[in-house]
């Protein structure tokens, strides 16, 4: 690694997201290029702004205003062709916008909506730590330069993620998508999702949620056991076919989490206590295999005194959407007997049918939906 450099000196800045040109294709003009955009805060300039390198980070040009206003949270994307997009939340108008550079990010067009957007409460309920608003996500796809752009909604009543596409450069979205598959309304949230694409195409998301209730293990505060909509586990879904079609939700988290231990304050006071368990998970994917990773404060040997540390999930990415499974019981205590019957479809050999049994650790609870 060179040493740091300078990109705006500046103390007043906030959720900074930097991204590459990686011209998968060959076609891209401004291959090697380096976008970052950032809220700012400053004086001389203020609101979603955006900066790039042309030299691979050497120096970096004067940033320039994207949008002025109320607004938070940006993030880029870059297509195959070279194109730069950034969203981000707009307070102002109630939705989600984007702007758009064809010249390697030296200029953009006008803010755009992408979805129209219900924010989620700063606190959610059941919470003292903040939730980051409805800020989005955006991921673009280095097979064909579809974008997708996922965030929390608040429409239902309780936070639910949600995903709009465009297939057009962002000419045209697609209505609103939920991902997540628990019932409509149920007062269960889910919250701060983070996208990627695979090389080949394929979409994940990834994302807080709290659909299992507290479970009875040794990082969980023995007063919330049972206690619904309030640990945390990570779940994800994908879609095979560019966002037309989601499989169902996968837990990839193998350790529901506290978040009340050791929550971190960082502005303590008499009336008000906001805690914070961080605004940037994210998600990388290969071909073969997604990487959520996200802080919990889980104690799997080495977290005794359950700091937020960070976890990370190993989940192949075969499509086997036509194959079957049962499992049996529902819920199975940690050192409890786990069973399970597969039936694989495999388009080079016969159907294979095969039942088994497990013993779980003495760290893992297993709930019903999270075996894949």
């Amino acid at each position: 690694w060179g040493a740091p450099v300078v990109v705006y000196q500046e103390t007043g800045t906030d959720k900074q997201w930097i991204i590459g040109d990686q011209d998968p294709h060959g076609i891209s003009p401004h291959a090697g290029n380096v976008y970052m955009c950032w809220k700012s805060f400053g004086t001389l300039v203020s609101g979603i702004v955006f900066s790039r390198s042309t030299d691979r980070n050497q120096t970096w040009s004067p940033p320039i205003e994207l949008d002025t206003g109320s607004n938070q949270g940006c993030m880029p994307a870059v297509t195959p062709d070279g194109a730069v997009y950034v969203v981000y939340i707009n307070f102002d108008a109630g939705n989600l916008s984007f702007v758009k550079s064809t010249d390697g990010g030296l200029s953009f067009t006008s803010p755009a909506p992408v979805a129209t957007i219900t924010n989620v409460p700063y606190q959610l309920p059941n919470s003292v730590f903040r939730t980051p608003d409805s800020l989005p996500s955006i991921a673009a796809s280095p097979l064909n330069g579809n974008l997708y752009v996922a965030w929390a909604d608040y429409r239902n009543g309780d936070a639910d993620i949600y995903l709009s596409l465009s297939t057009d450069g962002g000419a045209t979205w697609s209505t609103a998508e939920r991902l997540n598959d628990d019932p409509l309304a149920n007062g269960i949230d889910q919250f701060q999702p983070q996208i990627s694409v695979a090389p080949n195409g394929r979409v994940s998301v990834m994302w807080f949620d709290r659909r299992l209730d507290c479970p009875n293990l040794p990082w969980v505060d023995p007063s919330r056991v049972g206690l619904s909509n309030n640990c945390i586990d990570t779940f994800m879904t994908r879609s095979y076919d560019d966002g037309q079609t989601w499989v169902s939700n996968i837990r990839a988290s193998a350790q529901t989490w506290d978040w009340s231990l050791n929550l971190p304050l960082p502005n303590p006071s008499p009336t008000e206590k906001v805690g914070f368990i961080g605004d940037y998970q994210g998600i990388a994917s290969s071909n073969d295999l997604d990487f959520p990773f996200w802080n919990a404060t889980a104690n799997l040997g080495d977290n005794p005194n359950n700091y937020q540390q960070i976890f990370v999930a190993h989940v192949p990415a075969i499509d086997l959407s036509t194959s079957q499974k049962q499992v049996v019981p529902e819920t199975v205590v940690p050192a409890g007997v786990l069973s399970y019957t597969i039936k694989l479809n495999n388009a080079s050999m016969d159907v294979a049918t095969a039942a088994m049994t497990d013993t779980l650790p003495v760290s893992t609870t297993f709930q019903s939906g999270s075996l894949t």
